[in-house]
């Protein structure tokens, strides 16, 4: 889809669309969280993600994301087209990726998401931490203070600190690849042989144990579930990296107690 900013709807014609759209509870509203944030189909080109915790990071880190996976033959990323705040709530206008699938992820396998992760691994990048650039947001990290590595070390120390009698987490034999951070079955979208990643609020370079590690604290979810099943299987990680995948995931558990 090729669609300038000049075809784009104002700031205010998208503001009230949205607060239609969701007061009225149609097909339209295609994701909502009480009290949080929303998906809405504005047209059958554009859907607007919308809500307080919807930020112009997310914004860049899709742009990126989008960029960094243009030239794939599988994987890819819905367009934004930009992003605008109104009352502490964030906009992003961005392209409306449909399927005839219905619903779309219960199309995705175990096996297709190991594939994404062949693809995240071969964009690698010498500076760990959030594609934008801004603080490490996600299921690994904590709510209660921004955190911006500056190199891989800065990382292992992050995590090591908040893991008391347990060896320090060990990363610098690793590189940074291409990580979402949030690979649940909502944000997966099957569209013939391509699968479109959505939400890329988390995203950043970071080893690749660190999706394990993410899916490992998400995996309630039966294609999680699988997936990690699938990996246990094969050479996707070593044991050490598996090893570290747990600290990762238990110093996560932890952030509660580290709020400052």
């Amino acid at each position: 889809m090729d669609i300038t900013l000049s075809e784009l709807p104002s700031d205010d014609e998208i503001t009230l669309t949205c607060s239609r759209i969701l007061a009225s509870g149609t097909e339209d509203v295609l994701s909502y969280h009480t009290g949080g944030t929303a998906v809405v189909a504005i047209s059958h080109q554009l859907v607007v993600k919308f809500g307080a915790a919807v930020t112009f990071d997310e914004f860049n880190n899709q742009t990126i994301a989008c960029q960094l996976l243009s030239q794939s033959e599988s994987v890819r990323v819905p367009q934004p087209y930009y992003f605008f705040q109104r009352d502490h709530i964030g906009f992003i206008v961005m392209d409306y990726v449909t399927t005839e699938m219905a619903p779309p992820y219960e199309h995705v396998s175990a096996e297709r998401v190991v594939a994404l992760l062949h693809v995240f691994a071969t964009i690698v990048s010498n500076k760990p931490g959030s594609l934008s650039g801004g603080p490490c947001r996600g299921l690994l990290w904590s709510d209660h203070h921004d955190f911006t590595p500056e190199k891989i070390h800065d990382i292992e120390k992050y995590f090591s600190k908040r893991l008391p009698g347990v060896s320090d987490v060990t990363l610098n034999a690793y590189p940074a690849v291409l990580h979402h951070g949030d690979l649940a079955t909502r944000n997966l979208i099957i569209k013939g042989d391509q699968m479109y990643v959505l939400d890329w609020a988390s995203a950043g370079y970071f080893p690749k144990l660190f999706e394990v590690a993410a899916m490992q604290r998400n995996a309630e979810e039966p294609l999680l579930l699988n997936v990690l099943q699938l990996i246990r299987s094969t050479a996707w990680l070593s044991e050490e990296e598996r090893a570290q995948a747990n600290h990762v995931v238990k110093a996560a558990d932890s952030n509660i107690r580290y709020v400052v």
